[in-house]
């Protein structure tokens, strides 16, 4: 069985449960962000049983993280209102 162990993973989002791969690695991680779904689902346009895993999924994502990115200041405010002690970084 062919075992792989990387020193650095990096998620791109939290659409489709990316982001909840990092839960099970244990190494340092980053997660780049462009939208904030949790921030999203506050205006009540997202319906629906799976945007509800999101408001689940992406804080753990986002707290299980070494380093988050955005592309946004409003994204980075987004990630420091869900995970205040959270390192982030701003990537265009």
């Amino acid at each position: 069985m062919l075992t792989i162990k990387p020193d650095l993973i990096h998620c791109w989002g939290t659409e489709n449960l990316n982001g909840a791969a990092l839960c099970d690695f244990a190494g340092k991680s980053i997660l780049s962000m462009q939208g904030i779904i949790s921030a999203y689902f506050q205006t009540g346009d997202l319906k629906g049983w799976r945007w509800q895993l999101f408001q689940y999924w992406e804080p753990a994502s986002i707290s299980k993280a070494s380093v988050v990115t955005s592309e946004s200041q409003w994204g980075l405010d987004r990630i420091a209102e869900i995970q205040p002690t959270k390192t982030i970084r701003r990537v265009e």
